[in-house]
C-alpha cells in the first residue's frame, strides 16, 4: 500500500502525512471542458467515466467525488430530478438508451477499489447571469420539482433559481433528492457542497 508515499501530479511531488490520500473531484465544469457534448452518446460517455476511473487508479486516488446534482437536476436515474444537460445537452432528456452515468461509474470505480461519493448541490436550481438570467419556472422541464410547485424556489437578482432554504418542502426535497441516491445506488457517502444561495 502506498499511503502516504510522497508522489508525482503533473510535474508536482506531493507527499501527503500518515493515511491521508487524494480525492478526485469530478464536477459539472470538467464535464463541460471535457466531454459535454460527448454525454448524448453512451459510448463516449462511458469512455470518459472509464478515462476518469484510470486516471484516479493510476494516480493511486482511493475516492472519487461525482457531482451528480449541479443545478436541480441528475446525473443518475431518479423518479425526483430531471436528467442533467450534463448527460444529454437538454435538461429533462435521458441520455441514449437511458445509460446511468452513476451507476456505470460505481460498477467500474469499485471493481478498481475505489470509492464513489456522490456530490450534490442541494440549493442551485438554474444557472444563469443577471444579463442572462434563467428564472422562468415555466423553462424548466415538466417533470422538474421546481415547475410542479413554484413554491419551492425563489428568483434572485443574479439571474439564477434557488430552492428557499427556509421553506420546509424545499429541505425535504433535498432529503429526499439524498434519500433516494442512498436506497438505489452504492455509493460511499453523500456530499454537500457549493451551497450557492443569495446573500
Amino acid at each position: 500500500d502506498d499511503v502516504g508515499k510522497p508522489f508525482d501530479v503533473g510535474g508536482i511531488r506531493i507527499a501527503l502525512p500518515g493515511k491521508m490520500r487524494v480525492v478526485a473531484g469530478i464536477g459539472h465544469r470538467e464535464c463541460q471542458r471535457r466531454c459535454i457534448f460527448g454525454f448524448a452518446i453512451i459510448g463516449q460517455l462511458a469512455a470518459e467515466l472509464d478515462a476518469i476511473v484510470e486516471n484516479a487508479r493510476s494516480l493511486g486516488l482511493n475516492a472519487i467525488y461525482f457531482q451528480v446534482r449541479p443545478s436541480g437536476d441528475a446525473l443518475y436515474k431518479s423518479a425526483i430530478f430531471p436528467a442533467s444537460e450534463y448527460v444529454s445537452g437538454e435538461r429533462g432528456k435521458e441520455a441514449d438508451g437511458g445509460f446511468d452515468a452513476l451507476a456505470y461509474l460505481l460498477k467500474i470505480a469499485h471493481e478498481e477499489g475505489i470509492r464513489v461519493h456522490a456530490w450534490v448541490n442541494p440549493l442551485r436550481v438554474t444557472v444563469g447571469s443577471a444579463s442572462d438570467p434563467r428564472t422562468d419556472i415555466n423553462a424548466l422541464p415538466e417533470n422538474d420539482p421546481v415547475r410542479k410547485d413554484p413554491s419551492l424556489a425563489i428568483a434572485y437578482a443574479d439571474g439564477r433559481l434557488y430552492l428557499d432554504a427556509g421553506n420546509p418542502k424545499a429541505r425535504e426535497l433535498v432529503a429526499a433528492g439524498c434519500r433516494e441516491i442512498a436506497e438505489k445506488y452504492a455509493v460511499d457517502g453523500i456530499i454537500f457542497d457549493d451551497y450557492f444561495y443569495p446573500s
